[in-house]
């Protein structure tokens, strides 16, 4: 399996999205690793759930298999990836591991991609509590490879109309790219909104973002991040 650089995700759902958040009460899990990655005959593999908090927190996992849509994810319940146990109950700052196994008796020529969707069950109502007890959701991909030497394959497109750049990106590797911090410039000059874009294209799909077009004249440069390393491309623009 490989190894994972950051080890731990900690899962917060922050009160103030709330119009009552004063009264919201908020809690935490800290998640590793935040990315399963199986490469081959690997089928096997366990991810940790710590509460570092004061109260114990009950938690379901639910496996799905995931696929993109006209640049969309797509999560559907999954046949193919089993979590156990799927309910627990953490103690304060204890951690429970879960075991995940992929009944897959093949190795895919391209990438099975799937997402663990784990949920903080909110807690029974104690009487005489006031507020709103906010409950945390996280998704923690997990990837089987064919192999550790696979690699994605991009291919980008953009056009421009009624004010918009439209930025494709196609992979037809076999496994996904995470794209990470895309920056757009045009004449050296930026494009788009202040955030950099960000996403994941799985194997065999693509994904497109909207930005505002004012500055992009003929072509856009693209530098950002990857699973793999740098990104950056040099992009037509059509009308």
């Amino acid at each position: 399996m490989r190894a994972f650089a950051a080890p731990l995700i900690a899962a917060v759902l922050a009160a103030s999205t709330l119009a009552i958040a004063p009264a919201a009460q908020a809690a935490s899990l800290e998640i590793g690793p935040v990315n399963v990655s199986l490469i081959g005959r690997e089928r096997t593999a366990t991810v940790q759930v710590r509460n570092p908090g004061t109260e114990p927190l009950n938690v379901q996992i639910r496996p799905v298999d995931w696929t993109q849509a006209d640049g969309q994810d797509v999560h559907t319940p999954s046949e193919t990836l089993v979590v156990s146990p799927p309910f627990f109950t953490v103690a304060p700052g204890q951690a429970q591991t879960v075991r995940l196994v992929v009944n897959l008796p093949k190795t895919p020529t391209t990438e099975r991609a799937w997402r663990l969707i784990i949920d903080e069950l909110p807690p029974a109502k104690a009487g005489g509590v006031a507020g709103v007890v906010v409950p945390i959701r996280a998704l923690v991909p997990v990837f089987l490879a064919p192999s550790l030497a696979a690699r994605p394959k991009l291919a980008w497109s953009a056009t421009s109309q009624d004010g918009q750049l439209r930025l494709n990106v196609a992979n037809s590797g076999p496994v996904h790219e995470r794209l990470i911090g895309l920056q757009l410039t045009s004449g050296g000059k930026p494009v788009g909104g202040p955030d950099p874009l960000f996403g994941y294209v799985l194997s065999g799909t693509s994904r497109t973002w909207s930005v505002p077009a004012a500055g992009a004249e003929g072509a856009v440069s693209l530098r950002g991040d990857g699973a793999f390393g740098p990104v950056k491309a040099d992009v037509a623009v059509a009308n």
